[in-house]
């Protein structure tokens, strides 16, 4: 559970920012803290708190190495942003005080059928090929299986147990990157974003309910909600919302115990 702490934000009354970022969720709040480090104060706009929406309630994993065109042309790009936020986590925490519970997680891939067994070879090899970012992998029999998690049905062939991945509190780490830009002159606004005006093909101020605020720029995070941009601009935003679920369950018997020998 995330734990509790107060975010400065207000309905504040300036007229000007030198960047506008319209969504207070991890994507607009990171590129606050990392204006921030670069000495820009950016304004954050979020109509109903930071990390209210989908960065508060995500699962909080971090696996750089598997998924959608991963191994493929995110990978570069997924393993690239693994080591920048294991380098943020230290200072983060401690600029901050908050706890956002991260940590290198264990995975282990069951397999049930002779047909599931190629995937867990795949993945046994990927993370023993990235060793040097501390990712490593090793290969379970039925027996040790069974040992490892006595809860599984016997008609299991064999496993992998992988480690490497992180995880952490989405909605702590989200709200810490907004406190740790806000401890540097950012500022957060409760407010609604109606629009945009522009002038020569550039933004140049942002419409709130009953003002604008004058931007030299403005960055659109507003997640599953950009195509609410697109008369704004005229342009066609092609992001569309998924909805998903998370089901946490507590079993019965003895924790999923861990002792990775990493093989």
């Amino acid at each position: 559970m995330a734990e509790s702490f107060e975010i400065s934000g207000s309905n504040g009354t300036g007229t000007t920012a030198d960047v506008v970022i319209v969504g207070g969720g991890v994507s607009g709040c990171a590129v606050a803290y990392y204006l921030s480090l670069a000495g820009v104060k950016a304004t954050v706009i979020e109509r109903e708190g930071i990390g209210s929406q989908a960065s508060g309630f995500s699962a909080g994993g971090l696996n750089p190495l598997e998924g959608t065109h991963i191994p493929g042309p995110l990978g570069a790009l997924a393993i690239e942003s693994y080591r920048m936020h294991l380098g943020l986590w230290d200072n983060l925490r401690q600029e901050t005080g908050i706890d956002f519970q991260n940590r290198i997680v264990e995975l282990t891939k069951v397999a049930f059928s002779e047909a599931e067994l190629s995937a867990l070879e795949e993945s046994l090899d990927t993370f023993n090929g990235a060793e040097n970012d501390g990712f490593s992998g090793e290969k379970l029999d039925r027996q040790q299986l069974l040992e490892l998690e006595p809860r599984l049905s016997s008609d299991v062939l064999c496993g992998v147990r992988l480690r490497g991945n992180a995880a952490l509190d989405s909605l702590s780490f989200t709200r810490a990157l907004a406190a740790a830009a806000q401890g540097r002159g950012a500022s957060v606004l409760s407010e609604s974003v109606w629009g945009v005006k522009l002038e020569s093909g550039r933004v140049k101020s942002v419409i709130l309910d009953d003002r604008e605020i004058a931007c030299g720029s403005v960055v659109l995070a507003a997640g599953p909600w950009l195509r609410e941009i697109e008369p704004w601009l005229d342009i066609s935003v092609p992001v569309d919302p998924l909805k998903g679920e998370i089901l946490r369950l507590r079993a019965d018997g003895p924790q999923f115990t861990s002792d990775f020998s990493g093989g």
